[in-house]
């Protein structure tokens, strides 16, 4: 969204209409190649007699929340007027900076993911080596049926807590 934002505000500073912008948008190699096959074809029907509105409601209705809020920050402008390409801007800018702050919680959290996989791994390496130090510790184990219960909720409670770790520290992208 950010810089599907950035491009429709130059695009406007450079003189064109909200129409033209999108058109010109659909050719920006700066917006992910989707977004620009979604805006080429939206600038297509407009051109072809769609209203912009709805050409703006559909949009908003394919796309993300950054999306919507583009789509309806648009939407208002073209019923109420008002400087489209600096509001277009700002919102470039928050887009950019949430995409900054995410990243930053992402790179923040490495090394919690990576203990979360090592102390996942700990149980079964220690179950690994303790059967090839004796030879017959997982058999022991398995004729056992308190101790194979035991190592049975052992796995699901260890299952469980990965989860929950990787739901706090934040799984892959």
């Amino acid at each position: 969204m950010p810089a599907l934002a950035r491009a429709l505000a130059d695009a406007m500073r450079g003189g064109s209409s909200v129409r033209g912008a999108l058109a010109a948008v659909a050719d920006d190699r700066a917006v992910p190649e989707t977004l620009r096959r979604e805006l080429g074809g939206l600038a297509k029907a407009v051109y072809l007699g769609m209203p912009l509105g709805t050409a703006l409601e559909q949009l908003a209705e394919r796309g993300d929340a950054g999306l919507r809020l583009l789509s309806g920050t648009v939407a208002m402008h073209l019923e109420t007027g008002g400087t489209l390409a600096s509001e277009l801007d700002r919102l470039a800018a928050d887009g950019e900076a949430a995409l900054r702050i995410d990243e930053e919680r992402f790179a923040a959290t490495a090394q919690a993911r990576a203990t979360v996989r090592v102390v996942a791994a700990l149980p079964v390496l220690a179950l690994l080596g303790a059967e090839a130090a004796s030879g017959s510790f997982v058999s022991t184990i398995a004729r056992n049926p308190v101790a194979l219960a035991l190592l049975v909720v052992g796995f699901l409670l260890e299952g469980a807590a990965i989860v929950a770790a990787r739901a706090i520290v934040g799984g892959r992208r």
